[in-house]
């Protein structure tokens, strides 16, 4: 629990500075698990990506490549994990796709680069923590216990 905690409060903290002019607002949904409250539109400033429907109280995640370019990872009101990519620095964005099965994520949405590669964690419905990585040319893995 002390983990939620930590990386959402980091998360609180970092959104303004990272997206200051994103806004979320009420959404109905028209399919998927999540109730009409739990769904929220969330508009990316600039030259982000396409406004996506998220699961409320959540918040995207940002990755900056090392050669610039932008991706946002998202928890979408179906509960899934969903991102949009640069194709290039400053470039036009990817439509969203999903990362696969994330188990019901419950909350939290957090990456982070390790040996150059990100890694998407996230707190599914079953109270574990689930990862999935970058493994290379456009190729993800499986989700597994952190």
């Amino acid at each position: 629990m002390k983990k939620l905690f930590t990386c959402a409060a980091m998360a609180l903290a970092l959104v303004p500075a990272l997206i200051p002019s994103a806004t979320a607002q009420a959404a109905p949904v028209s399919d998927g698990p999540a109730a009409v409250s739990e769904a929220c539109d969330w508009n990316f400033p600039g030259n982000g990506p396409a406004k996506a429907i998220i699961l409320c109280n959540s918040w995207p995640a940002q990755l900056i490549w090392p050669d610039g370019r932008g991706e946002y990872v998202v928890i979408g009101s179906d509960r899934q994990v969903w991102h949009s990519y640069q194709y290039s620095p400053n470039g036009s964005w990817s439509v969203w796709g999903t990362l696969g099965n994330s188990h019901d994520v419950r909350s939290g949405v957090w990456s982070w680069f390790s040996n150059g590669y990100p890694t998407v964690e996230v707190l599914g419905g079953d109270d574990r923590y689930w990862c999935n990585r970058y493994i290379g040319n456009g190729t993800w893995s499986n989700w597994d216990v952190c």
